[in-house]
């Protein structure tokens, strides 16, 4: 099956661009006002400008690290900075940067967004003949590329873009059914803030446009020579700057964005010369990357699944010469200026989760790019533990001080990496010796108490609590990654003195803190009980250390759901934290709540219709970003591992040494369920059962030991399963009753060699009828009944629109629900089911659920006192109707005239949402509130169009507001629904 997204009879925008790329080299492509967009970026450019690549100051140093947010202190200055704090009115209330920066925490913040070098955009213009109405823009994802086409008749235009694996370049093969309608090529770059220190210049050559930005790294002198990074756009046939008239009905352009002047430029001229042998090569490339994939009843998440290996592939950091930034924070994606963070290793969660998903994929390729991202910086952590705590080490906590996780974390793919390969020389000569230093350095740094026990103090848990000691995820991962070094000696024979040292620690390391009534894990042993949890990193002994799992048993269990019980209903909804949460649900075995979780505190929130993971959308923006400037804000990778990790837990999961087949998938029975209403008849409008799933499946998913492994479910039975190994390895297999010939699961064990199948039951092809893939995908979200969606049509705007108005807004942690005391219907029936349309208008108030008021059936109505409201006068206003699109839409009142709509409402700041179109006739609405000094010149809409417009109004007196609705001469303006939220009163 294929899997795309499609933004059919729609413009798009740079927030809604469909992403392209070969590893190191992305673009964006979208599609506005006439023209293709293919926004270009490359990792060997953009990280340039970080200061770790500035050229040395004379006598100095290059910056290898920074810890701006901890502001880097020796050791000792940071344990007298705690110890002092220690004894302040409540230690375990105090934040760890208050503790620890005094002087720079007591300032009022001054934030600012970050501007990297921009890449620039290649722009193909077609032809005002070309009706726009009829478009269709796709990412096609099984083959990485993206397809275009407008027009209808003699007055179409086509496009297929994908980006080069051999060349750092983009291919554009345009067709059009006559000659001049792709007008002109060019090169845009967004005027923006920040750009001061870039040095931009744009020239045209024969058959060629390219910009040049020249800079410095930050922190680099002046007198260096700039580092230049080129955009070029390759034009064989083109006239003079870039036109495109003369152009054949078939023709081919090439872009590239590179490092180094004149190389762009010799990159685009060199794919369009090799152009059709690339476009065989491109195919072949994409058709053996698809190892793997997942077939699941729920096809917005079987598409997300397919969208974000993609992803990976596309932006991983793979052959750039700054492979030890690997993917970064947002990959290639981060095409619009100012952003907030930038994209590099983010090291304390972001930088591990964009990589979970790879190892279940079946792309091992991806996990070896993060794990020579993470051996590169061996000596930077070297001179880091030297410099914060003068000796010689693999410091526990670089780059951030006191981040003791961070190090012991990363560690762990190094074994994963040997554990689902069987790399023997990876993890003798690059995995090991990481496992002896971090463990030496940690049997300095900890202290061990009078009865043995070790202690690292002081610790800090990520982004959250007091300077501590013992964090729960600190002591995981060290935990786990000792485990592994224990395990890792015996294989590659290490003595035994070595082995007994890393035993050893593990009997002298701390338990896990609990809150006072024992019911769960918390942070560390010195933090409030109910702390909210930025990270959810309390979780790390579930995932990712995996040290306690659905076969566990008595009290490690206990605590483990309590655990994620209170992550779920505490934890920031974000990009990262939803995933990590339902992960450690579907790694207890409860698929239904990790659905759920990966639903209500993710993707309901961050997913654009793109299909990627934002910190902010039009239903949500995040925590971080409350009191930040106004950026834009680039999508994030680590939602995309995220996802595809907690997919691959539902469908396939290896426990001390066991194999087990759809361990996780959704059941209906929500384990970690908390009620959020008071009463039982109102849990529907708040929750939802997202399962079971009956039928499901996967092909060659990776598990540990190397088996390649593939399974069907059908009517909640396993019905089969095959395992392939790739390399000799003990396969151990929970079959489940219906295969194992008893009727109780049972343990398979067989010694494999590489290449040996084994195969139970026998695979059944899906039904006829089950969802399609392909289209529009819309998701409904249970808790606040917004829909997002997988693409968009003609009709999504409309649904965006109703929702604004009726369900609430993520502000961080924070639902703000609207106040709706109108929604107008203009139509002659009386009643209507406007189900399809939005569900009841609600407002969780504590516990208690409130209803909204429904429409309003006001047909031409005239304003009287009583009523409070209604139309001006009746003259010329007549009623329409047909039978679609849906009840809201179908019927609404119409005129040449101008006319005047009155509503009775209180002094306050109101939205007004405007709805007007027809579904067989073209019309042309023009709005004012003329009292408030509002005016919305209306566009041509033509049939089956609707406009939704927002009109902000403050309505400055008691009484009416007037609502004022007017056309042009040969035009009717219409009038469908009219939805009024107030925002606040003036009183």
């Amino acid at each position: 099956m294929e899997h795309q997204i499609c933004f059919q009879d729609v413009e798009t925008g740079w927030h809604n661009a469909l992403p392209l790329g070969n590893g190191k080299m992305g673009a964006m492509v979208y599609y506005a006002d006439r023209s293709l967009h293919i926004a270009l970026n490359h990792y060997d450019c953009y990280y340039h400008i970080l200061p770790q690549y500035a050229e040395c100051q004379e006598g100095g140093q290059s910056a290898s690290f920074s810890d701006p947010a901890r502001r880097i202190k020796t050791y000792e200055e940071i344990k007298a900075a705690a110890e002092e704090a220690a004894g302040g009115e409540d230690p375990s209330r105090a934040h760890y940067l208050r503790t620890l920066n005094p002087s720079e925490t007591a300032k009022r913040p001054l934030y600012k967004g970050g501007s990297y070098p921009q890449g620039g955009e290649l722009t193909v213009r077609f032809s005002e003949e070309v009706n726009t109405s009829c478009s269709s823009l796709v990412l096609h994802i099984e083959q990485a590329e993206v397809e275009f086409a407008a027009g209808e008749g003699e007055n179409r235009v086509g496009a297929r873009i994908y980006v080069s694996g051999n060349y750092d370049g983009v291919v554009i093969e345009l067709s059009q059914k006559k000659q001049g309608l792709w007008r002109q090529a060019g090169i845009w770059r967004q005027e923006a803030r920040g750009q001061g220190k870039f040095s931009y210049e744009d020239s045209a050559g024969l058959e060629m446009l390219t910009l040049r930005c020249r800079f410095r790294p930050d922190g680099e002198p002046e007198k260096t020579r700039p580092f230049v990074q080129e955009t070029s756009f390759c034009l064989p046939g083109a006239g003079p700057g870039g036109e495109l008239s003369v152009c054949k009905k078939e023709f081919c352009l090439t872009g590239s964005i590179r490092a180094g002047e004149g190389c762009a430029e010799e990159t685009a001229r060199k794919l369009w010369e090799n152009a059709g042998e690339d476009r065989k090569a491109h195919k072949e490339a994409w058709d053996k990357f698809w190892r793997s994939t997942v077939d699941l009843p729920d096809k917005y998440l079987e598409t997300l699944w397919h969208l974000y290996v993609y992803l990976l592939e596309c932006c991983s950091g793979k052959g750039s010469v700054h492979s030890e930034q690997a993917c970064g924070l947002s990959g290639l994606w981060d095409i619009r200026r100012p952003c907030m963070w930038g994209s590099m290793w983010y090291w304390d969660v972001n930088i591990q989760t964009a990589f979970y998903g790879a190892f279940a994929s079946n792309h091992m390729e991806h996990v070896r790019v993060f794990c020579d991202g993470f051996l590169a910086c061996r000596e930077d952590v070297r001179k880091f533990a030297k410099e914060v705590y003068g000796r010689e080490g693999w410091a526990l906590d670089y780059p951030h001080t006191l981040y003791n996780c961070i190090q012991p974390w990363c560690a762990l793919f190094l074994w994963n990496y040997y554990s689902y390969t069987g790399d023997v020389d990876f993890l003798r000569d690059r995995a090991y010796p990481v496992f002896l230093e971090i463990a030496e350095f940690y049997r300095w740094i900890s202290r061990k108490d009078g009865e043995g026990i070790r202690h690292i103090d002081p610790d800090i848990c990520p982004e959250q609590g007091p300077v501590a000691r013992d964090s729960v995820i600190t002591t995981a991962a060290l935990k786990q990654m000792i485990v592994y070094a224990c395990r890792a000696g015996e294989i590659l024979g290490r003595p035994e003195a070595e082995l007994e040292g890393f035993k050893q620690l593990l009997r002298e390391m701390p338990g896990y803190a609990v809150t006072a009534d024992g019911s769960r894990w918390k942070d560390s042993p010195l933090v409030q009980d109910n702390i909210f949890l930025r990270h959810p990193s309390v979780l790390m002994p579930v995932f990712p250390a995996e040290e306690v799992h659905m076969e566990s048993r008595g009290e490690l269990v206990r605590l483990a759901d309590g655990t994620i019980r209170y992550a779920a209903e505490n934890t920031e909804p974000g990009t990262f934290g939803f995933a990590w949460v339902a992960a450690a649900a579907a790694r207890m075995g409860a698929g239904e709540s990790a659905l759920r979780i990966l639903y209500e505190k993710g993707l309901d929130y961050i997913t654009h219709s793109n299909g990627l993971g934002y910190e902010e959308s039009e239903r949500f923006i995040n925590y971080c970003h409350l009191t930040k400037p106004a950026n834009y804000l680039p999508a994030m990778c680590e939602a995309g591992g995220g996802v595809t990790a907690v997919i691959n837990l539902m469908l396939l999961q290896e426990t001390e040494g066991i194999l087990h087949v759809f361990p996780a998938v959704p059941d209906g029975e929500d384990r970690y369920a908390v009620y959020k209403t008071q009463y039982c008849h109102d849990d529907d409008q708040l929750s939802k059962r997202y399962g079971p799933w009956k039928d499901c499946g996967f092909d060659s998913l990776l598990a540990p030991g190397g088996f390649v492994v593939s399974a069907q479910m059908r009517g909640r039975h396993v019905v089969w399963i095959m395992i392939r190994a790739q390399r000799d390895s003990v396969l151990g297999l929970c079959l489940p009753a219906g295969l194992s010939g008893q009727n109780a699961p049972g343990i398979y064990r067989k010694d494999m060699r590489a290449g040996e199948t084994v195969s139970f039951g026998h695979p059944v092809p899906p039904a006829d009828n089950r969802p399609d893939a392909s289209g529009v995908l819309m998701h409904k979200a249970a808790r606040t009944h917004r829909r997002t969606f997988i693409g968009e049509d003609r009709d999504t705007a409309f649904y965006k629109a109703v929702d604004s108005m009726v369900c609430p807004y993520g502000a961080a942690d924070t639902l703000r629900y609207a106040m709706t005391p109108y929604v107008f219907d203009f139509t002659e029936e009386q009643e209507k089911d406007y189900s399809q349309v939005y569900d009841w208008q609600l407002t969780e108030a504590g516990r208690s659920v409130l209803f909204a008021g429904g429409p309003r059936c006001t047909g031409p109505k005239l304003y009287t006192s009583d009523r409070g409201y209604g139309f001006a006068a009746a003259g010329g206003i007549t009623t329409a109707g047909w039978k679609k699109p849906d009840a809201l839409r179908r019927d609404f009142v119409q005129g040449e005239a101008a006319a005047e709509f009155w509503v009775e409402l209180p002094a306050g700041k109101y939205d007004l949402l405007v709805i007007s179109g027809d579904e067989e006739e073209g019309s042309l609405t023009h709005l004012a509130v003329r009292s408030s000094g509002v005016y919305a010149e209306g566009s041509v809409q033509e049939k089956g169009r609707y406009q939704c417009r927002l009109l902000p109004v403050v309505h400055g007196r008691d009484g009416i507001l007037k609502l004022s609705l007017s056309t042009c001469p040969g035009m009717k303006w219409k009038l469908n629904a009219l939805f009024i939220n107030k925002e606040y009163s003036l009183l």
